[in-house]
This record gives structure tokens, C-alpha cells and sequence, in this order.
């Protein structure tokens, strides 16, 4: 009774802890703080539509960049990179705005139901240690700098040695905001991977005899597979952008696509092992607690009585039953879902050359 308490304790706890940090995770955190600011300064009292939080925030790294090109009139590089680099930092906010809508979804999820299947303190504790790690500012905004120094310098040596000019101050400042951004992206991308990591050696409350049928193990694919799409519809439109934006499509297309597809497989392998994981450990509990029964019947020194006999093969039958289930839910649905996963980035790519696709099949 007093560890069925602890663990309703330590339930309630953890949901109190995500109710007071769910708004600390970094895209959360700077989309409110401009929500306020905006409130305060025209004196509204509810909150703004998050797309006009979105595009406030567009306008705040996009204009830096627009204004250093007017008063350093570089107008040169303006026409080389211009459209590709505004289009990069607006790209670079619009996934910020999604890891916003990504991880709330996720942390949603959390509270909703996954707290309430965890049948361990200890695993509890574990899953705050996880969550605490996505509430911290420190390591996010510190990687954030960290390739906001980088990537300037990499992207402009790079394009400057590729047009044969220096490619701007403009183009730089723009290049700081895509690469904190990227930094950002990384740290989150990070974190949510190593979710099922944890989520796989948790202890659930399932449905013993066919465990990949349980409202938990759809519940956890309905989560993990809701950021993979997040991922793959990102990817696409980024795809799609470069094409639109007559981008070098032949060189940036190709490694889109292949950062694209690399972390969705990368997170669909690591979702199905960490689901295998929970069903099998669940579903060899069930199996090994009824070969005890049946050792116990047979030991029991009563094989001969029609009573005993008919025990241990009621529990034998079971037994195959059980052992006959699907160990993971990697089927023909989820592997059809995959697929659909790794099309959407080409999906873009497709999209922004409709006219050439139809012009090939109609010729």
C-alpha cells in the first residue's frame, strides 16, 4: 500500500514539476517573451495569435540583415545570395516555431498519459531527469553560440571563395541567425532522439496476453511518429524553397534530402527498437510467470489426475498464444507510415517542379 501511494505521489509530483517548466524549453520561452513585450507595449491583457508571435520574430532577424545591406550597399552580393540568405533566415524561424509545436506536443503527451502507465518510481525519476535536460537554458543557448561562431565562418569562406567576392557583412548577420537557430535545432533534436532511448527500459501497465495491442504502445507510436512527420514535412518545404528560390537544386536537393532522411531514419529505427523493447520484455514476463505454473502443477506430484493435466495444458495453449504475438510493432502499417515519411521531403522537391514533371509525361 505505501509504495502504490509513493508512486501516485511521485506522479502528481512530476506532473506539478512539467505544469511549472513546460513553457522554459528555449522556442517556447522566446515566443512568449515576445508575447509579453508586445502585450505590454499596446496594454493587452490575452495573449497574441502565435503566428503573429512567428512573425514578429521573422522581422527581428531578417531586418539586421536587410538594413546592413543598404547602409554597406552591397548590392553585388545582394544579387548573388540575396534572395537565398533571407530565405534561409525565415526557413530558420519557421523551424524554430515547429520545435515549439514538436516538443509541446510531445511534453503534452507526457502528461497526458505516459506518467500514468509508468509503473516505477525509479523509472519516474529517470523521465524527470530527461525532461529537467529540455527545461534547461545553458547547454542550448551555449551549443546555439557555439555554431553561431561556426557556421559564419564556414558558409561565408565557402560562398566567397565559390562566387569569387566577398559575399557581405549582410550575408553574415544573416548567417549568425541561421546558425544559432541550427544550434538550437541540434540540442532539441538531440534530446527528443534520446527519449525512447529511456522510454524502452520503463516499466507499463499493458495488456499481458497481446502486449503490442496496448493503449500504451499506441499511445507511444501516436507520439514518436507525430515528430517524425514534424521532421519530414520541415524537410519538404525546405526542399521545395530551394527550387522555388532557384537554388543550386542539383547539389543543395540532394544533401537536404540526405539530412532529411538520415534523421528520420535514424529516429524510426530508434522508436521501433525502444517499442520492441517494451513488448518483449512484457510479453517473456508473461510467458516465463506461466512456465512456473506449469512447473508447479508438475512438480505437484498430481500428473495423473485428469484436473492437473487439463491445468497444464489450458496453460500450455496460452502459452503458445502468447508466444505467437507480435513482439514488436514493426508491421506492414508502420513500415508503410516509414515510407510515407521518407517521400514528404521529395514531396517538395516534386511540388516546385510540377511543370517540368507534367511537361515529361505529357511530351
Amino acid at each position: 500500500m505505501s509504495t502504490d501511494l509513493a508512486l501516485l505521489e511521485k506522479r502528481a509530483a512530476l506532473k506539478r514539476e512539467i505544469l511549472a517548466n513546460r513553457d522554459k524549453i528555449l522556442p517556447t520561452l522566446v515566443l512568449n517573451k515576445i508575447d509579453l513585450v508586445i502585450r505590454k507595449i499596446i496594454h493587452r491583457k490575452t495573449p497574441l495569435p502565435w503566428f503573429f508571435c512567428a512573425v514578429v520574430l521573422a522581422l527581428i532577424c531578417i531586418l539586421p540583415t536587410l538594413f546592413a545591406r543598404w547602409l554597406l550597399e552591397e548590392t553585388a552580393s545582394w544579387k548573388v545570395v540575396g534572395i537565398a540568405e533571407a530565405m534561409a533566415v525565415e526557413l530558420g524561424v519557421v523551424g524554430f516555431v515547429a520545435f515549439h509545436f514538436a516538443l509541446g506536443f510531445i511534453i503534452k503527451n507526457i502528461d497526458g498519459f505516459l506518467i500514468e502507465a509508468i509503473e516505477s518510481i525509479d523509472d519516474l525519476n529517470d523521465l524527470q531527469q530527461w525532461l529537467e535536460s529540455g527545461w534547461t537554458l545553458q547547454k542550448p543557448i551555449g551549443i546555439a553560440i557555439g555554431v553561431a561562431i561556426a557556421w559564419p565562418l564556414i558558409s561565408t569562406s565557402w560562398l566567397s571563395l565559390a562566387f569569387g567576392m566577398f559575399i557581405g557583412i549582410g550575408f553574415i548577420i544573416a548567417a549568425i541567425f541561421v546558425g544559432g537557430i541550427l544550434g538550437i535545432a541540434l540540442y532539441y533534436l538531440v534530446w527528443i532522439i534520446k527519449l525512447p532511448l529511456h522510454l524502452g527500459g520503463y516499466k507499463y501497465k499493458l495488456h499481458e496476453v497481446d502486449p503490442v495491442h496496448s493503449e500504451v504502445i499506441g499511445h507511444l507510436t501516436h507520439m514518436l511518429s507525430g515528430f517524425i512527420y514534424s521532421v519530414a514535412a520541415y524537410f519538404a518545404l525546405i526542399t521545395m524553397a530551394d527550387v522555388l528560390t532557384g537554388g543550386p537544386a542539383a547539389q543543395v536537393v540532394v544533401i537536404i534530402l540526405a539530412l532529411g532522411w538520415s534523421i528520420i531514419t535514424t529516429q524510426f529505427i530508434v522508436n521501433q527498437r525502444a517499442l520492441g523493447k517494451i513488448v518483449s520484455t512484457i510479453k517473456w514476463k508473461t510467458l516465463n510467470e506461466i512456465q512456473s505454473e506449469i512447473r508447479v502443477l508438475r512438480t505437484s506430484g498430481k500428473l495423473t489426475e485428469k484436473e492437473t493435466t487439463d491445468a497444464i495444458n489450458r496453460l500450455m495453449d496460452l502459452h503458445e498464444r502468447i508466444r505467437n504475438t507480435q513482439s514488436s510493432p514493426l508491421d506492414l502499417k508502420a513500415g508503410l507510415n516509414f515510407l510515407n515519411q521518407l517521400m514528404l521531403p521529395l514531396l517538395g522537391f516534386m511540388l516546385a517542379n510540377l511543370d517540368k514533371i507534367l511537361k515529361f509525361f505529357t511530351r
